[in-house]
């Protein structure tokens, strides 16, 4: 269920990407697969992989998604467009005190909401796929974990 590496260490950042499914295109649904590819070539990341629009939808699928997000070091949740499902796992995030990057697109409008909680997270745009993917691998390093001494 992992992307990259089968193996980790304590100074593997692990990544929860959250993006909008249920009524995103393909071609957005492409742009967020090669962003994870992308973030597992140019950073140490352990990133998740999670998206499947055609899961079934249980109890199971909720719990799954929170638990994605509680045992991540760092999210990064794609706010382009209204998503309740992002919503509650930017929620989650908040709550286990997660390191938490928001991108959406240059011109994308982002929720009043988000925007006015965003004090304690970075909320960025961007224009293409490289930048988003840049402004996250900095974000990622900046908050990988650190071997501790003794």
């Amino acid at each position: 269920m992992f992307g990259g590496e089968s193996h980790t260490t304590s100074k593997t950042p692990i990544v929860y990407v959250s993006s909008s499914v249920t009524n995103a295109s393909d071609k957005y649904r492409l742009f967020i697969q090669e962003f994870k590819k992308e973030l597992r070539l140019k950073t140490p990341a352990l990133v998740l992989e999670w998206q499947d629009k055609d899961a079934p939808i249980t109890e199971g699928f909720f719990k799954r998604n929170l638990r994605n997000v509680e045992m991540c070091t760092v999210m990064i949740a794609f706010v382009d467009g209204p998503s309740i499902g992002v919503g509650l796992e930017i929620a989650e995030a908040l709550t286990c005190k997660k390191p938490l990057l928001c991108l959406h697109k240059e011109d994308a409008v982002v929720s009043r909401l988000l925007l006015a909680a965003q004090s304690g997270f970075p909320i960025k745009n961007y224009k293409t796929l490289d930048e988003a993917v840049d402004i996250a691998s900095k974000f990622i390093i900046e908050h990988q974990p650190r071997l501790h001494a003794g």
